[in-house]
């Protein structure tokens, strides 16, 4: 059977919370150019993400937003999907008629949950909005004053308004104001609710510790120093190591006792993600895709045999900084001490680097024909990405007890 290759998108609420993640689907094929049956598309991605993979490790328990075809709709296949895991988005160009109206009834009494996607006014849509729990507007098709005409237009049904493609601050907080419920769109992973012009020394220095971490050149006991030398960090380390993650079987009291159990990579690991959760107000999930990012650049070096994987876990990391700390990525990379190569992969996405951070964002974005890295095949590619999903939902776990106990 061929791989899967899926992609999501998170759906935030207006305070930043992922609520639900789109899953953007193909299937791998030599020729990407080559459209794929939505019926294939949608029936491929529900057997692999969804049963193969697991709801819990793809979407870590918020529901999953899949776009389904009239056909599967009216064949009733999708109803082996758990509703309460689940929201069916209906395609915009979906004929309307009794039979398609009959299938959703049909789910909607199993408890299924509807979306309607990249809305818009025409025949018969009127029968789909008594049905729908979601409406999603499409911000870059309609612009903002379609995003407004909608929303009028939309107050005699109770329905969450959820505005796509939402690409600026500005259009983020206008479709806010305007009365939008959710947001998506790849400028949301950014927060939006603070404003900063440079970064805080505390954190430049929080940055530079971290950057020192991943100097080829660092010893174990530099890095125990390191670690030492910052009490709420000595803790969350404590912490992190002494918590089910591990099942060691005598609790840690030491900080060198720790480092020396974790070794080079995981002490660097722990280290570099408690930092990040510690620079902004970037939720939750934020600090999670940066963790995916890095994990997946880490695990492409892997495959490739480099002899750095640990530079490429630490660009994906550093990708998101702009979006954890609001700043232009530019200035926060320029006053770091990060070696040549990994400035290049962040800055001009160049460079064997580059490559890889290149490839994972393609994934990101379900830019499928710019999915490359060297010469792996797709479900090389797709299996460091489950790979890196996995790892990230089972370490958020343990690290945000740690950050909240701290």
């Amino acid at each position: 059977m061929e791989p899967v290759v899926f992609a999501r998108q998170p759906i935030f609420d207006a305070d930043l919370k992922a609520v639900g993640y789109e899953l953007l689907y193909r299937r791998p094929n030599q020729d990407r150019a080559r459209f794929l049956d939505g019926n294939h598309a949608t029936a491929r991605v529900v057997v692999g993400a969804l049963v193969e993979v697991g709801l819990d490790e793809v979407c870590g328990g918020v529901p999953a937003f899949i776009n389904v075809t009239r056909q599967l709709l009216c064949s009733e296949r999708l109803m082996s999907l758990p509703p309460d895991r689940v929201v069916l988005e209906v395609l915009e160009h979906t004929v309307i008629d009794d039979q398609l109206v009959a299938a959703m009834q049909r789910y909607l009494d199993e408890g299924y949950v509807f979306a309607l996607d990249d809305f818009s006014f025409r025949d018969g849509i009127e029968r789909l909005l008594p049905m729908a729990t979601y409406v999603k507007l499409d911000v870059m098709a309609s612009g903002l004053a379609g995003v407004a005409e909608h929303v009028k237009q939309l107050e005699p049904w109770s329905v969450t308004l959820v505005a796509e493609k939402v690409e600026t601050r500005e259009e983020f907080r206008e479709c806010r104001a305007l009365g939008c419920d959710l947001f998506q769109g790849y400028f949301l992973a950014k927060p939006s609710t603070v404003q900063r012009s440079s970064t805080a020394p505390a954190r430049q220095t929080l940055l530079r510790l971290v950057a020192r971490l991943y100097d080829p050149d660092v010893s174990l006991q530099e890095i125990e120093q390191i670690v030492s030398s910052d009490v709420g960090l000595s803790y969350r380390i404590l912490r992190i190591i002494n918590s089910a993650y591990y099942h060691l079987p005598r609790e840690v009291n030491s900080v060198r006792q720790a480092v020396a159990l974790l070794g080079l990579r995981f002490t660097r690991t722990w280290v570099s993600l408690i930092a990040l959760a510690d620079l902004g107000d970037a939720p939750t999930e934020v600090v999670t895709s940066a963790a995916v990012r890095a994990k997946m650049c880490e695990r492409l070096a892997q495959l490739k045999r480099r002899d750095d994987p640990d530079a490429y876990y630490l660009s994906g990391l550093f990708s998101m900084l702009d979006a954890i700390l609001d700043q232009p990525l530019k200035d926060v990379v320029g006053s770091l001490p990060l070696t040549p190569d990994i400035k290049q992969a962040l800055l001009l996405k160049d460079g064997p680097i580059g490559q890889a951070l290149r490839c994972v964002l393609a994934h990101e974005q379900a830019n499928w024909g710019e999915l490359d890295f060297e010469d792996l095949d797709d479900g090389e590619i797709q299996q460091a990405y489950l790979e890196a999903l996995a790892w990230a939902f089972r370490t958020r776990e343990a690290l945000w007890a740690a950050i909240a106990s701290g």
